[in-house]
């Protein structure tokens, strides 16, 4: 659609020139440089089309700690698959999340994944998504679901009074 109405413009623009009758060598130099503009503008677009379209089809096929190796696991989550399991025993996460409001439901495990892979790294949920097969809005309802599930720990992990006995061994 935009390349037509760029050769629509290309038209008008030609169609000016000869009704003002410039010399041929104006109209040919105006013409080339009208040309290269319209290019540069096509593929500046390009490039923003490409830079803004999801690369990859979401399929919302749920990621598991199988489908990563350990060293990718060790590289952008901090721990590697039994440790990630152990992790999800302490925190009581379930097998299952739904979120609430639009019903989405996800594997816990996909959700452990996702939650340390966002404090693990500084990636937006765009590129998330390619990672973890779905779309940026249904991780940000997964993050924001984990971290619900997770506050209560955090809250109680966080107290001085819990760590009061390793606190001069980690000093």
């Amino acid at each position: 659609m935009l390349r037509k109405q760029f050769d629509e413009l290309v038209g008008l623009f030609v169609g000016f020139m000869a009704a003002h009758q410039l010399r041929a060598d104006v109209r040919i130099g105006v013409l080339r440089l009208l040309l290269v503009a319209i290019e540069q503008c096509w593929d500046d677009l390009e490039r923003a089309t490409q830079y803004w379209t999801c690369r990859s089809k979401i399929t919302n096929v749920p990621r598991t700690i199988e489908g990563f190796s350990d060293d990718w696991l060790r590289q952008y989550c901090r721990f590697v698959g039994p440790e990630i399991r152990e992790l999800m025993r302490i925190l009581r996460v379930p097998s299952t999340i739904r979120v609430r409001g639009n019903g989405l439901v996800f594997r816990g495990e996909e959700g452990m994944l996702l939650l340390l892979r966002r404090l693990g790294g500084l990636e937006n949920l765009h590129h998330l998504s390619h990672t973890f097969d779905r779309s940026s809005s249904a991780l940000s309802e997964l993050h924001n679901a984990m971290l619900d599930h997770i506050y209560p720990y955090a809250k109680r992990a966080l107290r001085l009074e819990v760590w009061a006995k390793e606190l001069p061994r980690l000093a």
